[in-house]
């Protein structure tokens, strides 16, 4: 790998069944995780999912976009991501441990 940062993720519906996916070159970014947490709500904004559960085998990340006390953080990463919040529909964050994921 060239130093580029990949991020991805699939969307499922309530039966495992895999619906959308999405994956894109970053660049030399920090941390991926959250940039593939913002993509994610970006591409199921597009594409009209109402009902989001969003999980992540990070668990600092997943408390940091979980936190309400972030809604005035000076990352504007995590600021990007807490927009997503207020928005229309249902979105939980889960932090899952990597075995579980795979």
């Amino acid at each position: 790998m060239n130093g580029m940062g990949l991020i991805g993720g699939v969307f499922r519906d309530s039966l495992d069944n895999q619906v959308h996916g999405y994956s894109k070159t970053v660049g030399v970014v920090s941390p991926t995780e959250l940039w593939g947490i913002l993509i994610g709500l970006q591409v199921a904004h597009i594409i009209g999912i109402d009902r989001l559960l969003v999980q992540s085998e990070n668990s600092t990340d997943i408390c940091l976009v979980s936190d309400h006390l972030t809604n005035n953080s000076s990352m504007r990463l995590i600021r990007a991501i807490n927009s997503f919040k207020d928005r229309d529909w249902s979105l939980e964050f889960k932090w899952l441990p990597r075995e579980e994921i795979w």
